[in-house]
């Protein structure tokens, strides 16, 4: 009997099931490492366990995380690509954990561009992706930032704390000054946790305030790597479980200005596309 509890990577993948998630992307670039080194060891352990125990515990990562993107990704390409074999399946693996490394960087140099000498910038949460890209932009130039708190977990205190330490302007705003703020604002900067063909999903009390920049018509930028774009089932189950648990709710992609990704600036309705193109595993949709 081969004892999987034995394995590094058996582990860690058992943990990402199961405990809180604070960084998606971080989480999913590490299930998907953690799930080739999984397969590889399969493969040269117990062959015979393949693909049995990979769908096991992708079926559990699945079941457990319906609200992290990059992870309900990284699922549905280990049940479209299973056939392929532990090698080819492997290595499509290894290739996501890569580019989601490098794509908080990458989306710093492309999200930078947007933010103007002097600019004031209003953020909310204490998304990766907006990090990166305010500290890119406040090592090039001048900016002020203003994050609100975004209660009740105070993700706002985390982002101000992380900004002030890399040499950005900044200010930690009570949540319900953000109209105020969005007065004099000359941008505004969210992250996602997942992106659909019509929507994104976003921390709760997002819907607000992209309504609030709407209606001021304050540019409003989704920063996002392409890992948390997802076809359309997989979105309404990510965002069905994220509002349930009363931590998520979905915005229109039509009220963005545009997504910033690690490939450049998108249309709305380009950044939609990509989710509608997506094939989904029919393992992850009960069909």
């Amino acid at each position: 009997m081969v004892e999987w509890r034995d394995w590094p990577s058996w582990r860690r993948l058992n943990a990402i099931a199961r405990l809180p998630v604070s960084g998606a992307a971080a989480a999913g670039g590490l299930a998907a490492g953690s799930m080739a080194e999984f397969i590889e060891t399969l493969a040269e352990y117990a062959p015979s366990s393949y693909p049995v125990a990979v769908r096991n515990v992708v079926e559990d990562l699945a079941a457990r995380q319906p609200a992290i993107a990059p992870i309900i990704g990284m699922a549905n390409t280990v049940f479209l690509h299973l056939e392929d074999g532990p090698v080819a399946l492997a290595a499509l693996l290894r290739d996501m954990e890569r580019r989601i490394t490098v794509s908080e960087s990458l989306l710093g140099e492309v999200g930078a561009a947007l933010v103007e000498p002097g600019a004031g910038v209003l953020t909310y949460g204490a998304s990766g992706s907006v990090r990166s890209v305010l500290t890119s932009a406040g090592a090039a130039r001048q900016i002020f930032v203003s994050c609100a708190t975004t209660l009740p977990d105070g993700e706002g205190v985390e982002m101000a704390a992380d900004l002030a330490a890399a040499g950005v302007p900044v200010e930690l705003i009570p949540d319900d000054e953000i109209g105020e703020v969005l007065l004099g604002c000359d941008i505004v900067l969210l992250g996602t946790s997942a992106i659909g063909p019509e929507a994104a999903m976003n921390i709760a009390g997002s819907a607000l305030l992209t309504k609030e920049a709407v209606d001021l018509r304050v540019p409003l930028y989704l920063v996002a790597s392409v890992e948390k774009v997802l076809p359309g089932p997989l979105f309404d189950r990510a965002v069905g479980a994220g509002t349930m648990a009363g931590r998520f709710e979905p915005i229109p992609l039509d009220d963005l200005t545009a997504v910033v990704t690690e490939f450049g600036v998108l249309a709305p309705e380009a950044a939609g596309n990509l989710a509608a193109e997506l094939e989904v595993a029919p393992e992850l949709t009960g069909g």
